[in-house]
């Protein structure tokens, strides 16, 4: 049980909670190195000890969620 957010009723028990985003802001994430390595193509001359790692994560620009409301099922339909 929990109450709606935006229509102020008590929704009964075992009714899913729906989450909707009021409002985002633009983040810029750094670039992380070493945070999803994967191995060079194998190259069966090189032991596989010595084999590098090539980072993947160059950050950029995306969206952080500033508010968050739980909402009823009734609700969230009605919005986009």
């Amino acid at each position: 049980m929990f109450r709606c957010a935006l229509c102020a009723e008590v929704v009964p028990p075992r009714t899913a909670a729906h989450r909707l985003v009021l409002e985002v802001r633009p983040h810029l994430y750094p670039q992380r190195p070493h945070a999803q390595t994967v191995p060079n193509p194998p190259d069966r001359r090189i032991p596989r000890r010595k084999r590098r790692h090539v980072g993947t994560d160059v950050g950029g620009l995306g969206q952080a969620i500033v508010r968050e409301v739980q909402v009823c099922p009734a609700c969230a339909a009605r919005r986009p």
